[in-house]
């Protein structure tokens, strides 16, 4: 009998290291008798991808034969391999007739699925992903309580709908407890020598400073998010291993304890986490929020401005961009005011040239 791991994230728990390590492995788990479709190669340099299972889930909404071609010819590539990885995020939150259509066609094919999520504090997982949105997709509002209980509701759902067809094939791990060394943990899940592979020699999508965060609700308010992942990508890569914290307010923390107590206790039960998840790791002091920015925060983001070059699509969006950037800095940094502007002098002569 064949042996396929599906690892579905959860969002926030190192899937983007585990990613870039299974690319960087591919040919080595492959001579271990473990097929890991390398559907995604940018990741084994550290680049955020959505693993291997985007084509998966496009092939179920096709049609479920291509969803059965996939999985018996791309993620088993290998005629002699009897094991397979697929890991991807987004296949977490899929159609529950999606999940079904999963286990059925591997029922049909003699193949022994189990699913593999990691799940995190509720605080700390919901803090990061709004630092996620602030540098992808241009969130402007502080951190609040509004979203927090309403994504872990959608997050204990999705485990259930998972849980509904796979039953005890369902592994639930507290990433907590293995984020220092997830790749060991995810191996002993799927039976994988560690000791001839290679390990990520950089961090893998961190989460931002409180002063980066606050930098960045600043920018993207002066743009309408097509910039958002090309500057964000530019100043992580600045400082790729620079280390973060936690911004705590008491009052969210409160809540959330009050209203997810109940999703909690079913994860830790249904799945018998050990050690058991916990809502948060408040240890009763507040964060100081208030975060002074000076010349130097910007730095980062004013040698992105002076180095981008815009695809022509986009060349007037970025003027607009540059003019707004130089009036936040006129009052913090007048010279590199002056150098966004002469800078959009510069792009809007180049381009008179170009359409004349």
């Amino acid at each position: 009998m064949k042996k396929l791991y599906l690892h579905i994230g959860t969002g926030k728990t190192g899937s983007s290291a585990l990613q870039s390590w299974l690319s960087l492995n591919a040919k080595a788990l492959r001579r271990q008798g473990i097929d890991y479709a390398d559907l995604a190669p940018e990741a084994k340099h550290g680049a955020i991808s959505s693993g291997n299972g985007y084509q998966l889930l496009h092939a179920l909404r096709e049609s479920i034969e291509e969803a059965e071609r996939l999985i018996n010819t791309v993620y088993f590539y290998s005629e002699s391999n009897h094991t397979a990885i697929i890991s991807s995020e987004i296949l977490q939150g899929i159609n529950p007739v999606f999940i079904q259509q999963i286990s059925d066609i591997c029922e049909k094919n003699d193949i022994e699925v189990t699913i593999i999520a990691y799940a995190r504090s509720i605080y700390e997982k919901a803090y990061s992903a709004y630092l996620q949105e602030v540098k992808r997709n241009a969130l402007v509002d502080p951190f609040s309580e509004e979203s927090v209980g309403t994504n872990f509701i959608r997050n204990v759902n999705n485990l259930k709908r998972y849980s509904k067809v796979f039953g005890d094939r369902f592994r639930v791990l507290n990433y907590d407890a293995v984020k220092h060394d997830i790749y060991s943990s995810f191996a002993a899940i799927v039976g994988v020598d560690t000791r001839d592979l290679q390990t990520p020699q950089r961090r893998v999508n961190r989460s931002l400073t409180l002063e980066e965060a606050e930098v960045f609700r600043r920018i993207n308010a002066l743009h309408d998010g097509r910039f958002s992942g090309a500057i964000s990508d530019f100043v992580i890569a600045q400082n790729p291993d620079l280390k973060t914290s936690v911004l705590y307010d008491k009052h969210v923390v409160d809540r959330i304890r009050l209203e997810c107590a109940e999703g909690l206790r079913w994860i830790n039960e249904q799945f018998r986490v050990d050690p058991p998840l916990v809502a948060d790791f408040y240890s009763g002091e507040e964060s100081k929020s208030d975060v002074s920015l000076t010349r130097e925060s910007f730095q980062s983001v004013l040698h992105w401005s002076l180095k981008f070059m815009p695809p022509q699509s986009n060349h007037d969006e970025f003027l607009r961009f540059l003019a707004n950037f130089s009036a936040l800095l006129a009052d913090v940094s007048p010279d590199d005011a002056r150098l966004l502007r002469g800078r959009a002098e510069a792009l809007a002569k180049n381009m008179q040239r170009v359409q004349s």
